[in-house]
């Protein structure tokens, strides 16, 4: 096989970015990412008046590359960096995705915070177990984290959360939502969502970075990270089919294999382009966030007790 040369010195090229048209050694491929990373930063404006910002970290590849470059970048600018990590209680799992996070914060000398969700009285286990009488679990899980996240921010004074989500979450969840026709969660879907009233600003510094580079990156730098998937994203202990996510995923990575920078394309597109007009048509903007009636924290729901409340009401109960 003919070797390949990087496009900007003499040594051997380990990738080939097609969105940039060039091929990166070793060296140069590290300092692609962190420069992209900075530019998406600055192009949205992300840490604009940024004094404490709350990293969330899983312990997963995107959240680990996402502690390692937000350091650096905080470091030089002066900002409080403070990590969250979620122990949601899947046994076998969690105990792995902690560990491993809880390694990195304090080699990193990191500050961090670890949020055992057992102590609001379940688990992601229990929440699977009963998942019929409150929500799917993955769904409970996507809640619990956005709900933890934003209430450990506050109680830290964190003027922003940042969080790895990567291009082809952001493709995918863009294309899921398009089907079923979820507008409102379109509009969420953006690089920066500014806070409002008890609503923490979100940050998402991947938004266009794909997870290919993100795994190439940590595998470069040697970094550990919990490789396995949640159990509850793939084929359950029941033999049941993928689930529709995680087949989507399948298929959008599967088309931008064959036609790559096809991902890249699609949110950059969706960003400039379909967000403005969805802004132009939302019915609900301007609609006020109400207060949970037992926690306190933001909700739209009607009866104004929040989701994670009536969940965690159900779960508390269940035997």
């Amino acid at each position: 096989m003919r070797r390949q040369y990087c496009t900007y010195c003499n040594s051997e090229a380990i990738t080939r970015v097609p969105e940039r048209g060039v091929k990166l050694c070793r060296d140069h491929f590290v300092q692609f990412f962190e420069t992209e990373i900075e530019n998406v930063i600055e192009r949205y404006q992300m840490l604009q008046g940024v004094r404490r910002l709350l990293i969330a970290v899983s312990g997963g590849k995107d959240s680990i590359a996402l502690l390692h470059v937000l350091r650096k970048i905080s470091e030089r600018r002066g900002i409080d960096l403070v990590g969250a990590t979620i122990d949601l209680g899947i046994e076998g799992y969690s105990e792995h995705c902690v560990e491993i996070s809880r390694r990195h914060y304090e080699r990193l000398g990191v500050p961090y915070l670890i949020v055992k969700l057992e102590d609001y009285g379940f688990t992601i286990d229990k929440a699977k177990k009963y998942e019929k009488s409150v929500r799917p679990v993955c769904s409970v899980c996507g809640l619990v984290k956005r709900y933890l996240l934003n209430k450990v921010a506050l109680e830290l004074n964190c003027d922003a959360i940042a969080t790895g989500h990567n291009l082809v979450d952001v493709a995918q969840y863009m294309v899921a939502n398009f089907l079923s026709g979820s507008l409102d969660a379109l509009l969420k879907l953006r690089p920066v969502t500014r806070g409002e009233d008890l609503l923490v600003t979100r940050v998402r510094p991947f938004f266009f970075m794909h997870e290919r580079y993100i795994e190439l990156y940590v595998n470069i730098l040697g970094l550990e990270y919990v490789s396995e998937r949640c159990p509850y994203s793939m084929r359950g202990a029941e033999g049941r089919d993928m689930p529709f996510q995680e087949y989507l995923r399948t298929v959008l990575l599967e088309l931008d294999l064959r036609y790559p920078g096809t991902l890249y394309r699609s949110v950059h597109s969706f960003v400039r382009n379909v967000l403005p007009v969805l802004e132009r048509l939302s019915v609900r903007r301007g609609e006020r966030v109400g207060r949970c009636a037992i926690c306190g924290m933001p909700t739209q729901e009607e009866g104004r007790v929040c989701a994670f409340c009536k969940i965690r009401d159900i779960l508390s109960k269940a035997n």
